[in-house]
């Protein structure tokens, strides 16, 4: 079946974040619409970016925020069209980054460990003062990396959509040869690494450290430019046609 909807969720490097000069950091313009890579490959399924794709991501967005959203959106999806004509793109972000919901705070609050969080409630602020503090590991990070990436993929593989994993920036943790970094399942320890999809999952490169390497444009707030988004969709392009020769069927010029 064609595709007839793309799905993306992921952080700054998937929202387009400096693609136009807006103010709004978090406003999806027609600019990132357009060019932005996930958006440059609905397109190219022949896709209208206006009514048959949508783009979940934020600037600063964790992997928690990510696993959250993506569930509920696409959960909501399969409703409106058959599961195997959707594609779900997703740009995994830093493993350090998480997101909390204050009580008395109607929205989720963003901790990254370079950012304070934007509320002004004293005690979130403590919280994420204590955080990084005394809370932040890279076992705790690397933990959670590996729960939200194998239960998004087996959400998404459990539904029927088509999907493909991706890297905005260095968050796979080298954790391919460590015995430490596995679950305990019915008494049986297994090996955390074996339980990822890496036929859908591209962990070659990530999308900035591909930027460095060609040279390609930065803008004002160091992130990606319209070159940098269009060289790697097109990237992308090629690892998907060697994954999904139906969709890969689809593509136009």
């Amino acid at each position: 079946m064609p595709i007839k909807f793309v799905y993306a969720n992921g952080d700054s490097y998937v929202h387009g974040q400096g693609l136009d000069d807006a103010v709004e950091l978090y406003n999806f313009s027609e600019i990132k619409k357009h060019q932005c890579w996930t958006g440059i490959i609905a397109k190219r399924l022949g896709l209208n970016v206006d009514s048959q794709y949508y783009n979940a991501s934020l600037p600063g967005a964790s992997n928690d925020r990510i696993f959250r959203t993506t569930v509920r959106d696409v959960s909501s999806l399969i409703k409106q069209y058959p599961a195997n004509e959707i594609f779900v793109i997703i740009g995994l972000t830093d493993s350090a980054r998480t997101e909390f919901l204050p009580n008395d705070h109607e929205d989720y609050q963003m901790f990254l460990t370079n950012f304070e969080p934007g509320s002004t409630v004293p005690h979130v602020k403590r919280m994420f003062e204590l955080r990084n503090a005394f809370f932040v590991t890279n076992k705790d990070n690397e933990d959670r990396f590996f729960s939200k990436l194998i239960a998004l993929q087996f959400f998404l593989k459990s539904v029927g959509v088509n999907y493909i994993f991706t890297k905005s920036i260095g968050v796979f943790p080298d954790t391919h040869v460590r015995e430490e970094f596995n679950f305990k399942h019915q008494d049986a320890w297994l090996d955390a690494v074996s339980l990822i999809d890496f036929d859908r999952f591209y962990n070659e490169l990530h999308f900035a450290h591909f930027v460095n390497i060609k040279n390609l444009s930065v803008t004002k707030c160091k992130h990606t430019g319209p070159d940098g988004h269009l060289a790697w969709a097109e990237h992308i392009l090629d690892f998907v046609r060697g994954k999904y020769d139906g969709i890969s069927k689809q593509f136009v010029a």
